[in-house]
């Protein structure tokens, strides 16, 4: 059953416009204690992670080029409870330690809030060029939630759905909308009383987030990236694995047929079918699971008007053989 949609008050925001909150910075990171051989099993990654799969076989590689070379780089972990440690930045080479059974890896140790925490970790993959189009998608929802956290405005918003990723969306579509909207000039200011997201703390925060990007604008992401979140349930999980690529996915699911595209997305992905075949075969299965239309019937209404005029001048006969006529057409009508 599909969950029904809860939409967002985003008139709420109007009671903070005349005297709205602004939030804390973050207060300055502690500095980096000196580099610490950490044992392994000390070691846990962070729930937060942007990246959500791990190609086994070149975490396999890693592990042996860290064994063969030594690690270059060091890890950044935070101390938990219990003398453990989470990581902040580096769970692909805590991973390619453990599968190639080192003992430490070399870590710095920083001492941060989980809101620091989450804002470094996410901020350094989401730099990275190797995160699939899931994962940069959600990284992107998850970081703009740790900034807005502290904006009031954006605590209501939470409060009327508890999936925080979504709050996030409607935010960015809201902002969208009202970014590309109708507005009026009143006085050579410009007004527009729907504009809940544009002039306040929420847009500085988006705006400034996405400044400290380098390949990707706030627009290109409301326009290229969060549409993913829409797809079928079946292609996310595929594109989370790293296994298919956003226009393919996009392409399969015009295919609404959950069996006839479950059987065409195994073919693309054991054959690696390029997008311009992928094209092909989803319009044959359109063509396909399309219902053929009714026969067509040669124009009836004309006939009835004539054999109408016609059966006054019937004798009495025919006029009760057309009367039962008229009678099996009523009751073909009424089942």
């Amino acid at each position: 059953m599909t969950k029904p949609k809860r939409s967002i008050d985003f008139s709420a925001i109007d009671t903070y416009r005349d005297n709205i909150a602004q939030s804390e910075p973050l207060k300055s990171l502690s500095p980096l204690e000196p580099v610490n051989d950490l044992p392994i099993n000390q070691l846990d990654p962070a729930p937060w992670n942007a990246r959500r799969y791990f190609d086994s076989e070149q975490i396999k590689l890693l592990g042996q080029d860290m064994l063969e070379n030594g690690q270059i780089h060091a890890i950044m972990v935070r101390p938990t409870e219990n003398g453990r440690f989470e990581v902040v930045v580096g769970e692909r080479r805590l991973r390619a330690a453990q599968v190639a059974g080192m003992p430490t890896l070399k870590a710095n140790i920083r001492q941060l809030t989980n809101r620091e925490a989450r804002r470094i970790g996410l901020s350094e993959n989401l730099q990275r060029q190797d995160l699939n189009d899931y994962e940069e998608t959600i990284g992107w929802l998850d970081l703009l939630s740790v900034e807005l956290e502290p904006l009031p405005e954006f605590k209501l918003l939470c409060q009327q759905n508890n999936d925080i990723r979504v709050v996030v969306a409607k935010i960015l579509n809201r902002y969208q909308n009202e970014f590309r909207g109708k507005t009026k000039i009143y006085n050579n200011v410009i007004v527009n009383p729907n504009h809940f997201i544009m002039g306040s703390p929420i847009e500085s925060k988006i705006l400034e987030v996405f400044q400290n990007s380098h390949h990707i604008t706030w627009e290109s992401f409301v326009t290229n990236r969060l549409p993913i979140l829409s797809l079928p349930q079946d292609l996310l999980d595929v594109m989370q694995r790293g296994e298919l690529e956003y226009t393919k996915a996009k392409e399969l699911s015009k295919i609404k047929d959950p069996k006839t595209r479950a059987d065409l997305l195994e073919r693309v992905l054991q054959l690696s079918l390029p997008l311009t075949q992928i094209k092909t075969l989803v319009s044959q299965a359109q063509k396909a699971l399309t219902p053929a239309p009714p026969p067509s019937f040669p124009k009836l209404r004309p006939r009835v008007q004539t054999i109408a005029k016609q059966i006054d001048t019937l004798p009495a006969k025919k006029r009760q053989q057309a009367e039962a006529l008229l009678n099996q057409l009523e009751r073909l009508f009424s089942t």
